[in-house]
This record gives C-alpha cells, sequence and structure tokens, in this order.
C-alpha cells in the first residue's frame, strides 16, 4: 500500500515537472519573439528595398512592352516627311543631277568639262533647268516611297512587330516598283527630255515648262510617251530603294553600337547606304536615260538598248555619268534621311 501510494506521488511529480518545462519553453520563446522586435528603421529599410524591386520590375515591363509596341505612323504622317525630305534632297543636289543627266546622253571628256558646256549654253540657271520639276518629281517621288515602304513593310511583321532583314529588302523593292511605276516614270522622262532640250526657237520654247513638256511629249508620242524607259525605272528603283531601306538601320546600328544615337548617325548612314546603291543600279539608271532621251529608235527593247550602249563605249559606257551620280545621290540620301527622321520624331510626339 505504501509502495503504491509513493509510486503515486512520483508520478504526479513527473507530470508536474515536464508541465513547468512545456510552460518554460513556450513561454522562452514568447519572450525571444517580444526581445527582439523590428524596429522603425528596419522596417522602412526593407520597404526601401522592396519598392527598388518594384521599380525595376516595372522598367523590365516596360521594356517588354515597348519592344513589342509597332510605333505607329500614319500614311499622311510619311507622307509629308518624305515630299518635304525630297524637296530639300533636290535644293542642294539639282546642279549634280543635271551633269548626271547630261553625261549619260552625251560624250564628255570630264564632269569640269560637262559643266563648263551646260553653263556656256544657258549661264549658271543651265544648272537648274527643270527645277520646278525637280521638286514636284522628288517630293512626290520620296514621299510616295516613304509611304509605300512604310505600309509594305507592316506586312512583313512577325508576332513582336520585327521585320528581317531580308523582308526588309523585299519591302524596300516593292516600294521602289511602285514609285517608280505611279511617279519616277512619268517625271523623269520630263526631267530628262527638259534637261537635254537643245531646240532652239519656239520648238525648244514648249520644253521649258513642266506643264509644256509634259503636252509636248503627250502630243508626239502620246499617254504612253510619259511611260518611256519604265522597265528599266522600274529596275532601278527597285533595287536602289530596296537597297537603301535594308542597309540603312544596319549602318546606323553599326555606327551606334551599344551607345546612344548621335546626330551625325542618319546623315553619314544615308550616305553610305546611298552610294552603295548607286554601285548597284547605276547601269539600269543609263539605260533608263538613253531610252527617256531619245538616243535609241522608238519602241527599242531593253535589250536593244543595252546592246547599243555597249557598241557605242563598251563596259565603260554604263559608268557614264556615276562619279557626279554617287557625290549627288550621296549628299541627297544624307539629306533625305536626316530630315526624314527628324521631322517623323516630331510629329510622333507631337501630334
Amino acid at each position: 500500500m505504501l509502495r503504491s501510494l509513493v509510486g503515486s506521488e512520483m508520478c504526479i511529480r513527473d507530470r508536474y515537472q515536464r508541465r513547468v518545462r512545456g510552460n518554460s519553453g513556450s513561454m522562452s520563446q514568447s519572450i525571444k519573439v517580444w526581445t527582439k522586435p523590428e524596429t522603425l528603421s528596419e522596417l522602412r529599410a526593407k520597404e526601401t528595398a522592396l519598392q527598388k524591386q518594384l521599380e525595376e520590375i516595372q522598367g523590365k515591363i516596360k521594356s517588354l512592352d515597348q519592344g513589342l509596341t509597332v510605333p505607329k505612323t500614319t500614311a499622311a504622317a510619311t507622307l509629308l516627311c518624305g515630299a518635304t525630305a525630297g524637296c530639300c534632297e533636290i535644293l542642294a543636289t539639282m546642279p549634280l543631277d543635271v551633269i548626271k543627266t547630261r553625261m549619260q546622253v552625251t560624250k564628255y571628256p570630264s564632269v569640269l568639262s560637262c559643266a563648263r558646256d551646260v553653263v556656256s549654253h544657258g549661264g549658271v540657271t543651265g544648272l537648274y533647268k527643270g527645277m520646278p520639276a525637280m521638286l514636284f518629281q522628288v517630293g512626290g517621288k520620296v514621299g510616295l516611297r516613304f509611304t509605300a515602304f512604310d505600309q509594305i513593310k507592316r506586312l512583313f511583321r512577325d508576332d513582336k512587330g520585327n521585320v528581317s532583314t531580308l523582308n526588309t529588302l523585299a519591302a524596300g523593292m516593292l516600294a521602289g516598283a511602285v514609285e517608280a511605276s505611279l511617279w519616277t516614270t512619268p517625271m523623269e522622262r520630263i526631267k530628262v527630255v527638259q534637261q537635254t532640250n537643245t531646240r532652239a526657237g519656239a520648238d525648244g520654247a514648249k520644253y521649258r515648262s513642266l506643264v509644256g513638256a509634259g503636252r509636248a511629249i503627250v502630243e508626239d508620242r502620246g499617254i504612253t510617251g510619259l511611260y518611256v524607259g519604265l522597265v528599266p525605272t522600274i529596275c532601278r528603283q527597285a533595287v536602289s530603294v530596296g537597297t537603301r531601306f535594308m542597309l540603312y538601320t544596319e549602318v546606323r546600328s553599326l555606327l551606334a553600337g551599344a551607345n546612344q544615337p548621335e546626330w551625325w548617325h542618319p546623315p553619314v548612314a544615308g550616305a553610305t547606304v546611298g552610294a552603295i546603291s548607286i554601285v548597284a543600279n547605276h547601269p539600269f539608271d543609263v539605260v533608263k536615260s538613253r531610252v527617256q532621251a531619245d538616243k535609241v529608235p522608238k519602241g527599242s527593247s531593253m535589250l536593244f538598248v543595252i546592246k547599243d550602249a555597249f557598241n557605242e563605249g563598251g563596259l565603260r559606257a554604263f559608268s557614264q555619268g556615276i562619279a557626279p551620280r554617287i557625290v549627288r545621290v550621296s549628299c541627297a540620301q544624307a539629306i533625305v534621311f536626316s530630315v526624314y527622321d527628324s521631322l517623323l520624331e516630331v510629329i510622333t510626339k507631337f501630334v
């Protein structure tokens, strides 16, 4: 009996000690929590760190959105910017275009001798012969070119809004063909007839104005007379426009590298792609000028014109006028891309 009582007392004592130890553990844990509170400065530091992380995440999301968003430009904006750039171009490069055209249809020993001949027959103003036609023609041509390219390029964009290099070339070539068919061929036909006109008296006077020259061509050869040289003009414009648009972005990226674009990148890139495009398309330009200047029989095929030019001057015939043309087009494209990019940036920002 005594042993059972002693055993019960020991069991009760053990249970009590275990309960005390458990309570002391929970108390120590509660004391531990309360003895290490986070101070206000620590909470503010955590809040600042979380805010920075949130800003970084928002910045990444914004960058992704910009990469996926295609800049929206209207056809009216591209037409206006392109036409303005074209007018600025021709005001600066008109004399070189006159010399280039003369050298392609008449043999001259040098660029300087051609310039002297032009001035001797028409004075200094002879270097600006056909200026109204050129302002109208080049302004409309460049405006139509950029508008057509912007619209056609939309068809080649992938899901992320990007256009590959080859698709850019294809869009540029199609834009060049559209430009040549709708605008460049008839306007350059009038320009070439004006620049190579050496007729005297009343017969030559009717070619002095844009409207007069156009009317005279239509009276002589019908409406199709304005489209003489259509095929070589399409070939020339497709090659040149496609090459320029394909390489322009690449050259600008190469100039910038990992840095921000500088103000001189567009003119340098424009001049570079302009020179490259001339090397690629100049033979087509020679053929076009010979056809539009009526240096070959009416209705001659493009192959006949090529053979005729080769028989007259060999392979060198297809490089006639390339020196002033490289200078003119390089300067022209430097002006065109610089003016176009600047104007389009202003319009898309404020309109």
